[in-house]
């Protein structure tokens, strides 16, 4: 149900990653459930939130409840569904259904969706189609598609009710995918309409007679022990306890019964009992062990439970059920104080997740102990940690992340940054804050931009060659994580495909720095930035930090480089900024010097005077020890500092990177024609058209004695031939938008002819526009977002790419 890549603070990530495939693949604990011959049906309504927070508060359950005897691990082993065979629901596997079930379990997602895909094309039979959306839903969860699993619910709800007059199932599943997406309170609402349904029944234990409607309570079965388990998960991961011990301790009671029908020498049968029955109940004892080892804090109390998740797991050759086991023992110690025992699990973990090649397991492992070693000032133990799971991290970035929702993802690498940073500047290293500060910028950039199509014009045939070996890496990895997937030819071969991917990566390193900086981690040494720097020049690297920290900077001089404290912490920092905005009509959500609003006079009002002198006050120009040019690396809202207004004697220059110096611009950006210059396209009336832009443009072409695109002229195209390979000066006095959700769709308004087009971030980041000087003169042309790990996406990074040395915006 929930998967590694999911995206919360670390220590809670951590517990997420730890029970990736397991849930995604079901939490179903009764594959071939008999049941009594008796008509049952589920009355299905809308709860209010009152009423879903009333059913969540605990488990309901009939006073004559029973409880079988302990169902062991059956000696005959498991199954997965063969063609040919009727399943308790009634459905008829097809020879495509039980290739889409066999490669589902072993992790081969692309291939269950083809087989599904085709069987859903062929296969008449209502309960067969359902049963296929169903299992297409589960495999784009293990695929960390979870987005895209809600949207084939709808499909599998509508098939759903058509058989059984309701979508309990589709329902509990879509719980998963919500959770899976951090949206608790979704999930818990969706699972609570499933236990309201349900009530107190469950599945009987004891029958007079060989039952005939097995599909019916095998139905009911499953989407209630789903439904518990999931409501255990949630509240586990909320740190209620004691929530999360009720619901996990009803769930194995009636995981348990369902076991014990299923393997019962009378009312099984001779049914077989499907691989898939163990992933959830394996699971539950998980948590159901976590939420005992939290509420009674005695690790003895929970070792049972913990061991017997493990069995459950080795059964199915389950090797990171075993990393599950560690991670969330060595989570839930670390929450108990007890430090070494949460260190001695999580070491016996990160083994395991080393060994089979588990990278997404080894930072999240890797950053919860060295935070908690950190908190211990147990420092050189807390690097070593750190740094592994920095190493980790880089692998499953980018492309190598199936994490859908990149701004939030990057909430747990942050904590290595932040960390390693203080480790840094504690022992003076600057050579590896520099490259640390660098690493976690690059992380955050590659993470935004992956499956982003970059310039067709630069390595185009090597970056697909790249992309497709990820897509292998991706691919293995899935199967790495299923059942008996982490064998001796797997492993080989994911290290094959990783060792050829590096070498192409070396090779576009070689060839344009500038796009591998866009697939994959690296950074450039201090030395060779300091080399680039001249007399009399900074670099101002901004150090990251959380709200309440102090503002720092690593500053970076030819010769030397050390850490410098602001008088303010970052919260104040975002408090003036926000004042700054209000003074000079800026839009708080929109920061940026190049949106001033025309309407609120740029006057030496007392307010904007003070504003200005106190922004001054904070940034003294003494203060850097620049004399001739000082370039600013920021970080948060430093990215919105109107560094223009400080009155500084020398200019101020804002970079994307510190290694930004080190590139040699020139040779990336030819000049085939001294200036194109653009203002005042035609918008047809869907904008206004912008005062004094076709002044503007024409009185700039006149300095640089070049043509002008102005009104329908001013089109895509025509720019593009304008700027062939490469301008020395692109001006652009037009409209700008800046999507602050999605920063790549921030745009430059040009005209089509006769209404206004946009050209986006994202077209700039797959088509550039080669240019040294880049001028966006218009309304949030120069805006962009600040993301996790530091990076700022929007349009003028879009013009970096393009060969630009400088923006002016």
């Amino acid at each position: 149900m929930f998967t590694h890549r999911q995206r919360l603070t670390i220590k809670k990530s951590l517990a997420r990653s730890a029970i990736a495939l397991v849930l995604s693949t079901g939490l179903t604990g009764c594959a071939t459930v008999p049941v009594p011959e008796s008509a049952l049906t589920f009355e299905q309504r809308d709860l209010s939130p009152q009423e879903v927070s009333e059913v969540l508060k605990s488990p309901p359950r009939s006073a004559g409840a029973k409880s079988a005897q302990y169902s062991a691990i059956p000696a005959d082993g498991l199954a997965l569904p063969q063609a040919g065979q009727k399943t308790p629901l009634g459905v008829v596997v097809s020879s495509d259904l039980e290739a889409a079930f066999e490669a589902y379990f072993h992790g081969r997602g692309e291939a269950a969706l083809t087989r599904l895909a085709q069987d859903f094309d062929s296969n008449p039979d209502p309960r067969a189609r359902w049963q296929n959306s169903l299992l297409r839903a589960q495999t784009l969860i293990m695929m960390g598609r979870a987005a895209l699993a809600e949207e084939e619910l709808e499909r599998t709800s509508h098939l759903e009710r058509a058989i059984f007059g309701s979508d309990l199932n589709a329902l509990a599943l879509r719980g998963e995918a919500k959770l899976w997406l951090d949206d608790y309170d979704g999930a818990f609402a969706d699972f609570a309409h499933v236990v309201a349904a349900l009530g107190t029944w469950e599945l009987p234990i004891q029958y007079l007679s060989f039952p005939a409607n097995r599909d019916v309570l095998y139905y009911a079965t499953t989407a209630k022990l789903r439904a518990f388990t999931g409501i255990a998960g949630c509240y586990l991961f909320k740190e209620d306890y004691k929530r999360a011990l009720a619901w996990a301790s009803e769930a194995e009671r009636l995981f348990n019964n369902a076991h014990f029908v299923t393997t019962h020498p009378l009312y099984g049968m001779g049914d077989q009992v499907y691989a898939d029955s163990y992933y959830g109940r394996a699971m539950n004892l998980v948590f159901l062990a976590s939420a005992t080892l939290a509420t009674t804090r005695n690790e003895k109390n929970s070792e049972t439970l913990f061991n017997t998740a493990g069995e459950f797991f080795s059964a199915i050759n389950f090797s990171v059920g075993h990393v599950t086991v560690g991670a969330l023992k060595a989570r839930i110690l670390n929450q108990l104080g007890q430090t070494e025992s949460a260190l001695n699990a999580a070491k016996t973990a990160l083994s395991l997740a080393s060994d089979a090649k588990l990278p997404d397991y080894v930072w999240r492992i890797g950053v919860m102990t060295g935070v908690t070693l950190f908190d211990e000032s147990r420092m050189d133990e807390a690097e070593g940690f750190l740094r592994q799971a920095q190493n980790a991290v880089d692998q499953v970035s980018g492309n190598l992340s199936s994490d859908r929702s990149r701004l939030r993802f990057g909430i747990g690498k942050d904590d290595i940054i932040h960390h390693l940073a203080q480790i840094d500047i504690q022992k003076k290293r600057w050579d590896l804050l520099f490259s640390d500060l660098e690493k976690a910028r690059a992380r955050a950039f590659i993470d935004l931009l992956a499956d982003q199509a970059l310039s067709q014009n630069r390595e185009s045939a090597l970056v697909a060659q790249i992309r497709d070996l990820e897509s292998q890496i991706l691919a293995y990895r899935l199967i790495v994580m299923a059942p008996g997937g982490a064998d001796a030819d797997t492993l080989a071969a994911l290290d094959a495909l990783a060792g050829q991917r590096q070498q192409k990566l070396d090779l576009l390193t070689k060839r344009d720095p500038e796009v591998a900086d866009l697939i994959t981690v690296r950074s450039v040494t201090l030395e060779s930035v300091q080399t680039r720097l001249k007399p009399g020049e900074v670099m101002a690297y901004a150090i990251p930090g959380r709200p309440e920290d102090a503002v720092r900077f690593l500053l970076i001089t030819p010769r030397t480089a050390f850490a410098k404290t602001l008088s303010l912490s970052y919260r104040e920092l975002d408090d003036l900024l926000d004042r700054f905005s209000k003074a000079f009509g800026v839009s708080g959500s929109q920061r940026g010097i190049s949106q001033v609003n025309t309407q609120v006079p740029l006057s030496s009002s007392s307010r904007q005077k003070s504003i200005l002198n106190e922004l001054r006050r904070v940034f003294p120009p003494d203060w850097w020890g620049a004399e001739e040019l000082l370039y600013i690396v920021p970080s948060s809202g430093l990215y919105f500092v109107p560094w223009s207004l400080l009155e500084t004697s020398y200019p101020v220059i804002t970079l994307p990177t510190g290694g930004w110096v080190t590139r040699e611009h020139a040779a990336r950006a030819p000049s085939s024609a001294s200036a194109v210059i653009v203002g005042d396209p035609e918008f047809g009336g869907e904008l206004t058209q912008l005062p004094g832009a076709r002044e503007e443009a024409i009185a700039v072409a006149r300095l640089y004695d070049a043509d002008t695109l102005l009104g329908a002229d001013a089109s895509e195209g025509k720019l593009r031939r304008a700027v062939g390979e490469g301008a020395g000066v692109l001006h652009l006095a037009t409209h700008g938008v800046f999507d602050h959700d999605v920063p790549l769709n921030s745009a430059v308004m040009l005209s089509n002819g006769t209404d206004a087009e946009s050209l986006t971030a994202e077209a700039l980041f797959e088509n550039p526009l080669p240019a040294r000087l880049v001028v966006l003169s218009g309304c949030e042309t120069g805006l962009g977002k600040a993301i996790a790990g530091d990076d700022l996406i929007g349009l003028t990074r879009s013009f970096f790419l393009g060969g630009a040395n400088t923006i002016l915006s």
